[in-house]
C-alpha cells in the first residue's frame, strides 16, 4: 500500500491504517530526526532533547500530515512530512511558531529576543549559519546514500556480471564509463550499452522505486531549514512537483519514458 492510500485511509476513518503509513514513513522520520539533531545539537542539549525524542515527535507530523494531505493537489504525501516534522521538532525544543498567510509559513522574528518558556533560549541560538546548512546537507546526502547502497544491493546482484561491475566501479568507485572501459579491456560503446541497459532495468526495481519518493522529499527540503523556511515564500512542495516534472521531461530525451 502507498503512503497516499493509506493516507487517504485513515482521513476516511480506516485506523487500521494507521501503522501501514508509519512503516511507509518512519526511515524518513529517522534520517530527518538524525538532521535536525545534527544541525541543532547545542540546543536540543540544552533542553534536554534527544535524538530518540525526536524520532517519536514523528509520529505525531505524520498525524498532522495526514490532516493536511490534499490527495487532489497530486503531491506525494512524504513531501507534506517534512514541514510537519519541522513543526514537531521545534516545538519540542521550545521554539514557537505561528500561523501565516501563506500557509502556515513561519514569521519574520528577532534574532535577539528570547523565547518566552523556553528557558532563556534566544532564536539566533536556533538558526545555522550558511556554511553549516551546507555541510549538514552535504552530510545527509552521504548518510541517504550509504544507507541506499545497501538497501538496493539485491537489485544490483540481479544484473548480469559484466552489468554488475560496471555499476559497482561507477557508483561506488566513481570511475569514468571511459576508465570502466579502458580498466576491463572493453570498447566504450560496449561499456555504454550494458550501463544504460543496468539504468533501465535498476530503474524499475522495487528495491530503487522504495526510496525514489524519499530522496525526492529531502532534495525539496535542501537549503530550507529553519531560517530558510522561515524567510522564504516558495513552496517547498512546488519546488519538489518543479524538479519531478523537469527531471520526467530529460526522461522523456534520454528515452526512458
Amino acid at each position: 500500500m502507498s503512503n497516499e492510500e493509506a493516507a487517504r485511509r485513515i482521513q476516511g476513518g480506516e485506523q487500521s491504517a494507521i501503522p501501514l503509513l508509519w512503516e511507509g514513513v518512519k526511515r524518513f522520520v529517522r534520517l530527518w530526526a538524525h538532521k535536525y539533531y545534527v544541525q541543532h545539537e547545542s540546543l536540543c542539549r540544552r533542553t534536554g532533547v534527544e535524538k530518540e525524542d525526536l524520532y517519536q515527535c514523528g509520529y505525531f507530523a505524520m498525524l498532522s500530515a495526514v490532516r493536511a494531505y490534499d490527495a487532489a493537489k497530486g503531491y506525494q504525501f512524504i513531501t507534506y512530512m517534512a514541514y510537519h516534522l519541522q513543526n514537531e521538532f521545534n516545538a519540542a525544543v521550545g521554539v514557537r511558531t505561528t500561523k501565516g498567510r501563506n500557509n502556515a509559513q513561519i514569521r519574520l522574528i528577532s534574532l535577539e529576543a528570547e523565547k518566552e518558556g523556553a528557558d532563556g533560549i534566544i532564536n539566533s541560538d536556533s538558526i545555522p549559519d550558511e556554511a553549516a546548512q551546507n555541510d549538514l546537507d552535504n552530510a545527509i546526502e552521504n548518510l541517504y546514500s550509504e544507507e541506499a547502497r545497501r538497501n538496493i544491493a539485491p537489485a544490483l546482484e540481479r544484473l548480469s556480471t559484466d552489468e554488475y561491475e560496471i555499476m559497482r566501479r561507477y557508483f561506488y568507485r566513481g570511475q569514468k564509463l571511459s576508465e570502466i572501459a579502458r580498466d576491463m579491456g572493453v570498447e566504450y560503446h560496449k561499456i555504454q550499452r550494458l550501463y544504460g541497459s543496468a539504468l533501465r532495468r535498476l530503474r524499475h526495481a522495487k528495491e530503487v522505486q522504495e526510496y525514489k519518493e524519499e530522496y525526492m522529499s529531502l532534495w525539496a527540503y535542501r537549503g530550507t531549514g529553519f531560517a530558510s523556511f522561515r524567510d522564504r515564500q516558495e513552496s517547498s512542495v512546488e519546488r519538489a512537483a518543479a524538479y519531478l516534472e523537469e527531471l520526467r521531461e530529460k526522461l522523456k530525451v534520454w528515452g526512458y519514458e
